[in-house]
């Protein structure tokens, strides 16, 4: 591959939901096809300024409301794109799947890329917003529509392989969203020694309700076995934050949502990173929890709920085994056993967060998802160079 497969290559990167500076758009996608020569415009919602690395970001008004995200919102950021010129135009909400034939008209000979973040169909079935009845009715008809309307598309993305395969489109790919080298390059910067970490353990992320509670439950227990735990919580929306300190686990520091630039240093200062994902739902089938690598990253040991997809990738590398602790289901009783178990063993010296560290440097990176990307990339706008 030559150093600039994409110059001359203008692409659009589209939004209506996220901001433009979400790590996947900006960061790991927009960053890549820049260096690969591409000119990259991306339009969405900002609130944390333009991008350091040459990116154009074009602002667009966030939705008022769930109605006009889904209404409004896809023609407010159509009209808003009509100004820019693009060789691709990357789509990165389902709901911008319904101004794919008025982009055609206007943006004639853009080849356009649907990224399909999350199991939408299924996200549906969960929504508590929604009354009872939309969870069985809505989904089969989300999963229509939404297939329906990518078939308008000239590729689809999906961040797991069972996403991409749940599209008929011929040319489809999956793109891991791993960490990219500079997050594993900064967290070893600023990660402390195992001893020196000021947390026994770090949930990084969004929260359920039922799932901040299930948290709330597993760290009170491992207070109780070990009065001198702590824990960091950090990256929950601001009803969960408050709810957590509504009760208040022992020992526990909450946060809200932080930039992504500081997620290395707040896991690197924590011994064991835990993701809880104890209930089965369908949405969860094909989704990977990306928190697990980035906590590998930063030489956490790790503590995680079974996925489909992740217990898959975990193995194909036998060396993870005994370093991560994966749990099916599960009460929370289960989970307060294995971190416990884990702070035993990093007491003792064990170096389980170091081995997985150097393990998932060398699979779980983004840049090696990057190389399919600018490949498809190629192949659409006839560009071999």
């Amino acid at each position: 591959m030559t150093s600039s497969p994409l110059a001359g290559v203008t692409v659009l990167l589209m939004t209506s939901s996220h901001e433009a500076t979400d790590h996947r758009i900006r960061d790991k996608e927009g960053t890549s096809l820049a260096k690969a020569g591409a000119s990259v415009t991306i339009l969405g919602a900002n609130s944390y300024g333009a991008s350091d690395n040459g990116i154009r970001i074009i602002r667009a008004p966030k939705a008022t409301a769930r109605l006009d995200r889904f209404i409004r919102q896809p023609w407010r950021c159509g009209s808003l794109a009509s100004s820019v010129r693009a060789d691709v135009i990357h789509l990165h909400d389902p709901e911008l799947l319904q101004i794919v034939p008025w982009l055609r008209l206007r943006h004639r000979g853009a080849k356009i890329i649907y990224d399909v973040h999350e199991d939408f169909p299924e996200l549906v079935r969960i929504r508590d917003y929604l009354p009872g009845f939309c969870h069985t009715l809505m989904p089969r008809g989300v999963d229509l529509i939404e297939k329906g309307l990518a078939r308008w598309v000239d590729a689809v993305i999906a961040v797991t392989p069972p996403l991409a395969r749940r599209f008929r489109n011929t040319c489809r790919e999956a793109l891991y969203n791993f960490p990219p080298r500079r997050f594993y390059g900064r967290a070893q910067e600023v990660s402390r020694a195992p001893s020196m970490r000021d947390y026994d353990l770090v949930h990084l992320g969004t929260l359920s309700v039922a799932r901040a509670n299930f948290l709330a439950e597993t760290l009170s227990i491992i207070h109780r076995k070990r009065p001198s735990f702590t824990a960091l919580i950090t990256g929950a929306h601001g009803h969960i934050v408050r709810q957590l300190q509504d009760l208040q686990p022992p020992g526990c520091t909450i946060e809200g949502v932080i930039p992504y630039d500081q997620v290395p240093l707040k896991l690197g200062n924590a011994r064991i990173g835990l993701d809880v994902h104890p209930f089965p739902t369908a949405n969860l089938r094909m989704a990977l929890p990306v928190k697990v690598f980035e906590y590998m990253a930063s030489g956490c040991a790790v503590v995680t709920s079974a996925m489909p997809v992740l217990t898959e990738l975990l193995d194909e590398d036998a060396r993870l085994a005994g370093d991560m602790s994966v749990i099916n289901g599960g009460e929370p009783g289960q989970y307060a056993a294995s971190v416990l178990d884990m702070l035993d063993r990093v007491d003792r010296g064990e170096e389980m967060g170091e081995r997985l560290r150097i393990a998932a440097s060398e699979r779980y990176v983004w840049e090696r998802e990057a190389e399919k990307m600018i490949d498809l990339y190629r192949r659409l706008v006839n560009c071999w160079g």
